[in-house]
């Protein structure tokens, strides 16, 4: 189980050793994990705080685009959890556009599916749906992956908003037996 106060006095503690050393990599780092933590929480406005601490720093070091990446895809998070679609729709489609272009499958899935639940929330069923037949195209080959446990669920739920309940009934299924695998 994670302890998340011991999560969050880890990263202060890294965030105030990389400002001592002027280290900015490990400013940004030590910013995106406290945004995460904070998401996890449910404090999504002091989680935007952080990761828009982090990105105006990365945008200070020789940027990392895969680092920029993964914090567009945790602002989304954050935003889409606050109900601000505008801004989770932009940062999703801003990570996923990097991912593609660095060829990072692994967190690309993420990101895909993480846009065909936001879409789905906004009721934009026929692009939730394609963004999370993405997701599982990227997610299935890789031996590290749940094998795209979450995007069936959500794509059972697009499937069954849809109507198609037999449809719905395969995904939702899919999703309980990738979890038991786990």
């Amino acid at each position: 189980m994670l302890d998340i106060d011991s999560v969050l006095v880890m990263s202060n503690q890294a965030l105030e050793s990389a400002k001592t050393l002027n280290y900015e990599s490990g400013q940004v780092g030590a910013y995106r994990s406290l945004g995460v933590v904070y998401i996890m929480t449910g404090d999504y406005p002091k989680s935007l705080q952080y990761l828009d601490s982090a990105m105006f720093t990365l945008e200070g070091t020789n940027e990392d685009l895969l680092l920029r990446s993964n914090i567009l895809n945790s602002q989304g998070v954050a935003f889409e959890e606050t109900g601000d679609y505008k801004n989770a729709l932009a940062s999703y489609l801003e990570a996923i556009r990097i991912k593609e272009r660095l060829g990072d499958e692994e967190k690309l899935g993420k990101a895909q599916s993480n846009l065909g639940k936001l879409y789905l929330g906004m009721g934009m069923l026929d692009s939730a749906a394609v963004y999370l037949l993405k997701a599982l195209s990227s997610e299935q080959h890789l031996t590290n992956s749940n094998g795209g446990s979450a995007s069936y669920l959500v794509l059972g739920q697009v499937r069954q908003r849809m109507g198609d309940l037999t449809e719905a009934k395969k995904m939702f299924q899919r999703n309980l037996i990738l979890q038991e695998e786990r």
